[in-house]
């Protein structure tokens, strides 16, 4: 990946690099996955009030905006 002026010429090192380009993407993608969500958590505890961490058992969040506000009417 780059602008091509360095590029590997034999078979290990397209190899090598290939494995490198194939693995980068998601880590970054994980890394940047993680970070929002624990963003998100950390908004969704402010909105909700919660002091340190969420509500024990299985429960859903549903947020939802009334169609005139979403629409910038109201």
């Amino acid at each position: 990946m780059g602008y091509g002026d360095v590029v590997p010429k034999d078979a290990a090192g397209r190899l090598i690099a290939s494995g490198v380009m194939v693995t980068t993407t998601p880590l970054l993608a994980a890394a940047f996955a993680l970070l929002t969500g624990s963003a998100l958590a950390n908004g969704v505890r402010k909105v909700m009030q919660m002091s340190v961490r969420s509500p024990e058992g299985s429960y859903r969040l549903v947020l939802d905006v009334h169609p005139a506000r979403a629409m910038g009417t109201c």
